[in-house]
Parts: structure tokens; sequence; C-alpha cells
């Protein structure tokens, strides 16, 4: 930065100082001691290098600091999940030991943007599990409202059968008849009986009713099966916070991811956004919340929504390790 190094400026980007990411592609680019990779080959190039190849090969022994042992990597439950909330970088985790042999781990800001000085104060892993906590406790409801909620869905699920099968019947005839009338056009015009205007313009019709007929038929069969969904969200609820404090740092991080989006530490306050299928979710749920909650689920299962299959996909895996691992301790 002393240097007034800067990227080189273009119309719209550019000019602005260089990140250590940029540094270390420059300081292992090949090209800069005069070779080019072609097809998995080095060839020599044409152009002057600006380094000898043994200097740029001393480089990289430097970079890899051959005969150094690594530092043993540790894995941290919110790494990769949290933003800075005043310069907008990662917020990293770090494991360290005081004079006194006491160990504590803190998260912080990376700080790794060169053109501006991040103020934001560390926060002990302790303090941010409070937080975390607190988000997951606020999306359980009430246990009586969860009880209500679950009766509800096993209800519905018995009405919503009835019915399904009686509209799956009625549209899978509706589609073969369909299908038979077109059997019967195609017969028509190979007999010559009608002219290839008439054949085109009917058969037409008939593909667009059959396409339409096939649409229905697929949301009348998934209408059947929200049902499932709208269970495991609700047993996921109930059972977050007590799996966060129980699982390792895998199941802590997936359960963050499944549950939260959008986390922003800022002054030492982590805040953080509810997903689709738990923003009807909270402690102060009510019976027409959760009956709004249930419908938007069903809205959401039924059009495919991607951050919602998504969810659903991980919060399944979580409840299969976290089922899987209390038979165990059980058994």
């Amino acid at each position: 930065r002393s240097w007034g190094l800067r990227t080189l400026q273009h119309k719209r980007i550019g000019g602005r100082p260089l990140t250590i990411s940029g540094i270390h592609r420059l300081l292992t680019n090949r090209f800069y001691a005069g070779l080019l990779v072609w097809t998995g080959e080095i060839h020599q190039g044409a152009h002057e290098p600006l380094v000898t190849v043994e200097e740029f090969e001393r480089v990289q022994r430097l970079l890899r600091r051959p005969g150094k042992p690594m530092p043993q990597r540790r894995s941290f439950p919110c790494t990769g999940l949290i933003r800075c909330g005043e310069c907008g970088f990662m917020v990293t985790a770090e494991d360290r030991v005081n004079r006194h042999g006491s160990r504590y781990l803190y998260y912080h800001c990376t700080k790794r943007r060169l053109d501006y000085r991040c103020r934001q104060r560390s926060v002990t892993a302790s303090q941010l599990a409070m937080a975390l906590r607190a988000f997951l406790e606020n999306l359980g409801v009430p246990e009586k409202l969860h009880w209500w909620a679950v009766e509800k869905v096993v209800k519905s699920r018995g009405h919503h059968q009835e019915q399904a099968v009686q509209r799956t019947t009625s549209l899978q005839h509706a589609y073969d008849e369909t299908s038979r009338s077109l059997d019967n056009l195609t017969m028509l015009r190979v007999r010559e009986l009608i002219s290839d205007q008439e054949f085109i313009s009917q058969r037409k019709v008939l593909q667009q009713e059959q396409i339409r007929l096939r649409q229905e038929l697929s949301i009348a069969k998934l209408g059947n099966q929200w049902f499932e969904p709208a269970e495991t969200l609700l047993s996921f609820s109930s059972r977050a916070v007590k799996w966060y404090e129980e699982g390792n740092d895998q199941t802590k991080r997936r359960i963050i991811q499944a549950a939260g989006s959008n986390l922003i530490l800022k002054d030492k306050i982590l805040s953080i956004d509810a997903k689709k299928p738990f923003t009807w979710l909270s402690k102060n749920a009510d019976r027409s919340s959760l009956r709004a909650g249930l419908n938007a689920v069903r809205t959401l299962y039924e059009s495919r929504d991607r951050e919602f299959m998504e969810t659903l996909h991980l919060v399944k895996i979580i409840t299969n390790e976290c089922e899987s691992q209390s038979s165990l301790i059980a058994a």
C-alpha cells in the first residue's frame, strides 16, 4: 500500500490496491518467467521474461517452505457463514492459548480489505453460540401449538388424500380420452377422411390439452406429498436447539445453514434471518400464523422453490444423522 501499487485500471474496474490473493497469483504465474502452459505442457514464450526460471522456482520454494510443518487446521461451525457488518468481508475464527495456558476461541473479521481498516472487535465463541441458540429457540413454537399443528397436518393428510385420489382419477380419465382422440384423429387422416389443415389444427388443440392435463396431474400428485415436509420442518424446529447443543462442529454448521441466512456480525451483535420455511415459526406464533405457514409450505413445495427444496434436503440429512446418533447412544 505504501508503494502505491494498484491493479490495472480499466473503464469500470481496476485501480484498486492489490489483494493478498492477487499478489499470490502474481508470484505463482509462470508467465513472468517467460513460460507458457499449453494443453498441460510448459513451453518457452516469445515474450521477454521479468525473472529467470531459477528465480521463479526459488519463489515457489519460499511460498511452499519445504520442511516446515503445516499448522493443524481446525473446523469451526461458523467460519465462512458470517460477514462483517462494517467492511463486508468474511468472519473467521482463531483458537489461541494465552500466557496463563488457557485456551480460548474467538471470531473476528478477516480484515483482508487493503483499502480500508476495519474497526470491528472480536467476539468469543460462547457469545456467538448464545446468539445462535437464541435464534434457534425462537424458531420453536410453544409445545401445545406444535402438537396442534402436527395434528392439523395429520388430519389434512387424510382429507386431502381422499380428494386427491378423486381428482387424480378424473384427470387421468380425461388424459386417456385425449390420447384416444389423438389416435382416432391420426386414423382419420391416414384414411384421408380429413384434410391436412383439419388434421394439423385439431391435433394442435388435443396436444395442448394433453400438456395441460399432464401438468395438472403432476400438481395433483405433488399436492398429496407436502405433508411430510411440513411434519419434518415442525419436528426440526422443536429439536434444533437440543441437536445444536449436543452436536459436533459439522452438525452445528449444518443446522445454522439450514435455518438461517444473511448472518451479519457488527459491534459484537449477530443478526440472522430465518430462511423461507422457518419465517412462519416463532415463540410468538398463534394458530392463525401457523395455519398460514402450513399453506406457505404447501405452496413452496408444489412450486419446487429452489431455496426451499435445498433447505428441506439439508434438514432431512440433519434429522437422519441426529436420530441415528441418538439411537446409538441409547443402545
